[in-house]
């Protein structure tokens, strides 16, 4: 059985059959989810938990969570965006893609106020990463990361570099 659970200004959080271990930066929404199975959010102010059940063989995959809930990840190895209730958008793809990576791409990580996300391509490595930002229209500018220098050491490149998470601001990561 899974378990988890938070204590949050005294009040108990437990899910059972499930887990979260996604909190957002101001510890409002929680998140988690397992590959192939149901993702869960819950909202800290209205007791609701909402619940993305999979269509097909693989489920959303959660990554990341801003401070409205917009929780960042993949579902069905394609970026995407899970917004509220049960409602989600998959991200556009940048041009000049290989078939791999338009085949795997992933939401890993997301600015607390949900208009910066990072994007990584190639679920297999080497990855490659964008930026995403959000236009006053709705849509995405995308602004692909330069891979590391060579090592000072070894003299070559390495094979891939891994984005985890974001500053509050979205400027850093």
């Amino acid at each position: 059985t899974l378990v988890s659970v938070f204590v949050v200004n005294s009040q108990t959080i437990e899910k059972v059959e499930g887990y979260y271990f996604l909190v957002s930066p101001n510890a409002q929404y929680y998140a988690g989810s397992q590959q192939g199975a149901t993702a869960y959010r819950y909202a800290l102010g209205s007791n609701v938990e909402n619940s993305i059940v999979p269509e097909g063989d693989f489920g959303f995959k959660t990554n990341a969570i801003a401070n409205d809930g917009t929780v960042a990840g993949s579902y069905g190895f394609k970026a995407a965006l899970w917004l509220d209730g049960d409602n989600y958008e998959y991200l556009a793809l940048p041009e000049d893609l290989t078939e791999l990576e338009e085949a795997t791409n992933d939401a890993v990580a997301i600015s607390a106020d949900g208009k910066q996300i990072v994007v990584a391509f190639n679920a297999e490595g080497p990855k490659t990463y964008y930026v995403y930002t959000k236009k006053e229209d709705g849509t995405y500018g995308m602004v692909k990361l330069p891979m590391p220098a060579k090592d000072p050491i070894y003299g070559k490149y390495p094979q891939w570099i891994s984005v985890r998470d974001m500053s509050l601001d979205g400027n850093t990561l």
